[in-house]
C-alpha cells in the first residue's frame, strides 16, 4: 500500500510539474538539431548527419507582454541632461583653478624679479638692474593678463553655457 502512495506522489509530482511549466513556457519556442564534427568543419542539420552527431536545442522566449519605454526615454534624457550640467561645471571650475594657477604663478614670477633688486649690491648695480627688472616686470603682467583674460573670457562662455542648461530645465 505504501509502494502505490508513493508512486501515486511521484506520478502526481510529475503531472503537477508539467503542468506549471507548460503553463511558464507557454510563450517559448524550442527547436531541436544535430551538430556534427566533420572533415569539412563543424555542421548542424536536423537530421543525424554522424554517427558522432550530438543533438542540441534552442530556444526563444516571447515575452507574454512588452512595456512601454517612454518612461525609460525620459529618465535617459534626464540624465544625460544632468551629464550636460556637470561637465559644464567641472570646466567652470577648471577654468577658474586655471585663473588661480596663472595668477599665482604670474605673482611667484614678480616676486623672483623683485628680489633681484633686494640682494646685496651696490646702488649702482640696483640702479642699472632696475631698469631691467621693472622691463621684464612689465613683460610678465603683459603675458600674465592676456592669459588670465583669454581663460576668463572662456569662463565667461561656460558660465552662459551652464545657465542656458540649467533655464531649459
Amino acid at each position: 500500500m505504501k509502494f502505490k502512495f508513493n508512486k501515486f506522489i511521484v506520478y502526481l509530482s510529475t503531472v503537477l510539474t508539467l503542468c506549471l511549466s507548460a503553463a511558464v513556457l507557454a510563450n517559448k519556442t524550442s527547436t531541436n538539431f544535430y551538430q556534427c564534427d566533420t572533415a569539412k568543419g563543424v555542421v548542424f542539420s536536423q537530421f543525424p548527419c554522424a554517427k558522432n552527431a550530438k543533438l542540441k536545442t534552442i530556444s526563444t522566449y516571447t515575452p507574454k507582454k512588452t512595456r512601454s519605454t517612454d518612461l525609460d526615454i525620459k529618465n535617459l534624457n534626464k540624465i544625460q541632461y544632468q551629464q550636460k550640467i556637470d561637465i559644464a561645471e567641472t570646466q567652470i571650475k577648471a577654468s577658474e583653478n586655471k585663473v588661480r594657477v596663472l595668477k599665482r604663478a604670474q605673482a611667484k614670477e614678480q616676486i623672483t624679479e623683485k628680489q633681484k633688486l633686494e640682494r646685496m649690491m651696490s646702488d649702482l648695480d640696483k640702479k642699472a638692474l632696475k631698469k631691467q627688472v621693472t622691463q621684464t616686470l612689465k613683460d610678465i603682467d603683459k603675458k600674465y593678463k592676456k592669459l588670465v583674460k583669454n581663460e576668463e573670457l572662456n569662463l565667461k562662455k561656460l558660465t552662459k553655457s551652464l545657465d542656458k542648461l540649467q533655464k531649459k530645465n
